[in-house]
């Protein structure tokens, strides 16, 4: 059972102020409405028109619609489906382009938030100083174009949080080996995957292996409640194709995976000469996928309660915003609140990394910290006014916990915050 926590009158003050130290020294961000209805009166029928005319720390918000892949180029934006417009089913980008994201500088972060993508061509990242976060998005590939769904080369910083990656259902393209749904391998990356799903492709046809769900050769990697499970494989004459591997990694700086599911994918069946071997064959079974490969550098797997702390996004100023905290029976949860995501810091004796500038972090002012039931504990806050000429603004969050068990400090489940001027 949800517990809901009515908060004091001296709290809500306190929160005030604390939202108004986050906002001191905030650069204007624009907002820039697209919506590809007829007659919306919109000021831009297309993703790519809006990401053209932002300047860096802008939010292109998006309405209901079918949109073509666009590029960011050289700037830091939001890019953001408006979920009060309906679910976000309701906004898909389609195309037979990759959405490319590349040439960020240092200190800027790209986010895209309740993003969803049905094409094949994925999202490709290069050459970017500044952060990647892709928050409560879904990128599903919609027909098999063996390249991975995401994928980043020369990136400093990438946060998947509360999304999920996924092949196509079916892989049909005889004569190609399937790509990784997520692939990073020049080494440079340091990468945090928190409450997310990846994997690979359900079924494939004969001759096909399965797809690994992650490829990952990155200079450090954390991931916390997140499932890699690598495709089924193909159908083939004598024994069937392999599986695809759940996660493969490799890292400079050491890989932690905490209370992480990984799965290799099933082997195919086998066919019989000249037959239709449909999408399944026959026994026996090819192999099965490896769940972990661990391809370079040190690697540590724990075990712990789940644990995330979500509330809706975006949201527009003065709204009542709602937080939802889950952690384990007897353990206790605070809230961290930042103007902006930084590289990932480790911090000795704590599990996890922190993913929050620290230059701009503050824990969000509850009256007292959050005991966890092992049932979700939700309390709500009233969204700040923003600040003139402010008329959007990126917050980031994250939850920091004590293990009343083990005696263990944790700083795992994050997520994008964006609040918008009610004008919107």
């Amino acid at each position: 059972m949800n517990r809901h926590t009515d908060l004091p009158v001296p709290f809500l003050i306190a929160t005030a102020a604390f939202f108004c130290g986050l906002f001191a020294g905030a650069s204007a961000q624009s907002v820039l409405v697209v919506d590809d209805t007829a007659g919306s009166g919109a000021p831009y029928s297309t993703i790519q028109s809006a990401v053209i005319a932002a300047a860096p720390g802008d939010i292109v918000l998006i309405k209901p619609g079918t949109y073509p892949p666009f590029t960011i180029d050289g700037k830091g934006i939001t890019v953001c489906y408006d979920t009060s417009a309906g679910a976000a089913s309701q906004m898909v980008i389609s195309g037979s382009v990759p959405i490319v994201v590349r040439n960020v500088p240092s200190g800027q972060t790209v986010t895209f938030q309740n993003i969803t993508v049905r094409h094949g061509r994925g999202v490709r990242c290069e050459s970017n100083q500044g952060t990647l976060w892709f928050d409560r998005c879904d990128i599903t590939a919609s027909a098999d174009y063996s390249v991975p769904q995401l994928e980043c080369v020369q990136c400093a910083d990438l946060v998947i949080s509360s999304s999920t990656l996924n092949a196509s259902v079916k892989l049909t393209n005889i004569g190609t080996l399937p790509a990784p749904v997520l692939r990073i391998v020049d080494g440079s990356t340091r990468v945090a995957i928190l409450g997310s799903q990846v994997r690979g492709n359900w079924f494939a046809s004969k001759y096909i292996p399965g797809c690994d769900a992650a490829n990952l050769i990155c200079e450090r990697f954390f991931a916390s409640a997140t499932t890699f499970a690598g495709g089924k494989g193909g159908p083939n004459y004598g024994i069937g194709m392999p599986g695809g591997d759940g996660l493969v990694i490799g890292t400079q700086n050491g890989a932690t995976l905490l209370n992480c599911a990984l799965f290799g994918g099933q082997g195919g069946g086998t066919c019989i000469p000249l037959a239709d071997c449909g999408i399944s064959g026959s026994p026996p079974l090819g192999p099965t996928g490896k769940a972990l490969i661990v391809a370079g550098g040190t690697f540590t797997q724990l075990s712990g309660p789940s644990e995330s702390v979500q509330m809706p996004s975006p949201i527009r100023e003065a709204q009542s915003v709602t937080f939802s905290v889950s952690c384990g029976s007897g353990d206790l949860a605070w809230v961290l609140v930042a103007a902006a995501p930084a590289p990932m810091l480790t911090i000795p004796g704590i599990v996890g990394p922190l993913i929050l500038d620290p230059t701009s972090t503050a824990l969000l002012p509850t009256a007292l910290p959050i005991g966890c039931t092992g049932a979700p504990v939700s309390f709500s806050i009233p969204a700040p006014t923003l600040p003139a000429p402010v008329l959007g603004k990126d917050l980031f969050v994250q939850g920091v916990f004590i293990d009343a068990l083990l005696s263990r400090i944790r700083v795992s489940t994050a997520a994008a915050l964006v609040i918008l001027d009610s004008a919107y």
